[in-house]
């Protein structure tokens, strides 16, 4: 009786679903293909009912063979099962061998009501949890790299190109779709970063996906998608990521 909620973490090497959105789908951006690396290590977060009906949906991706990265406003109802699917609609015929049990969840840094503040919360206030899951990482996916806090304060200070992934809504309100785009950093803060801006940018479902940087041909995550900037200009940009280099230096 009652509301059961599960939250499934789904690790999409490609998807062709459409799905709710929640929270900041790639705008301006390309269909990841199932080979790209950015795929295998950038996974879907989705909350689910006892039905299987999707009720929101984050992006997040691969710390290490146990743990999830995402935003911290992602974390809610019973995380009970991780999902390692191509397809994040097809919940019903995910094989067992794909399927791993959550272990928990842990909040690092979250102010209450982040999403949506626009000035009501203080503009450095960090959104970053992880969800832990047993059995490890199916073949083809990796965990991702990051810099050390003094190597990402000098990458930052260069103005480098930023990838953004995510499977929000884009430009034309579909969601469900693993995608990339490349963006400016507009600023850098003490602990977020500012990116994209009117045509190039991360939307809603896209909170919890990871920001990349390519460096001597490797991609490095250096933040975790929280929040839109500004309530009425388009997406409201440009949208507020998390620093990231390690959830010790948070």
């Amino acid at each position: 009786k009652g509301f059961i909620m599960k939250i499934f973490v789904l690790l999409l090497s490609f998807s062709v679903s459409i799905l709710h959105a929640a929270g900041p789908k790639i705008v301006g951006g390309t269909v990841v293909s199932k080979d790209d690396e950015v795929a295998k290590m950038t996974v879907a977060v989705g909350v689910y009912d006892s039905a299987g009906y999707n009720i929101l949906f984050c992006t997040g991706s691969i710390l290490d063979e146990k743990t999830i990265l995402t935003a911290a406003h992602c974390i809610t109802g019973e995380n009970r099962t991780i999902l390692f699917t191509t397809n994040p609609s097809m919940t019903y015929d995910v094989p067992e061998e794909l399927k791993r049990e959550v272990t928990g969840t842990k909040i690092h840094k979250y102010e209450p009501n982040i999403v949506g503040s626009w000035g009501r919360v203080n503009e450095e206030a960090q959104d970053i949890a992880t969800i832990t899951f047993s059995g490890g990482l199916p073949s083809g996916f990796k965990p991702i790299k990051y810099l050390s806090p003094d190597d990402l304060s000098r990458v930052l200070s260069t103005r480098p190109p930023v990838i953004l992934a995510g499977v929000g809504r884009d430009e034309n309100g579909q969601t469900g779709i693993l995608k990339k785009v490349t963006v400016d950093i507009v600023k850098v803060g003490k602990y977020n970063l500012w990116l994209g801006n009117e045509t190039k940018t991360a939307e809603k479902g896209d909170s919890g996906g990871p920001a990349f940087v390519r460096l001597n041909g490797e991609l490095y995550q250096i933040g975790v998608a929280s929040r839109g900037s500004k309530k009425h200009s388009p997406y409201s940009n440009p949208v507020i990521y998390t620093q990231f280099s390690g959830l010790d230096n948070l």
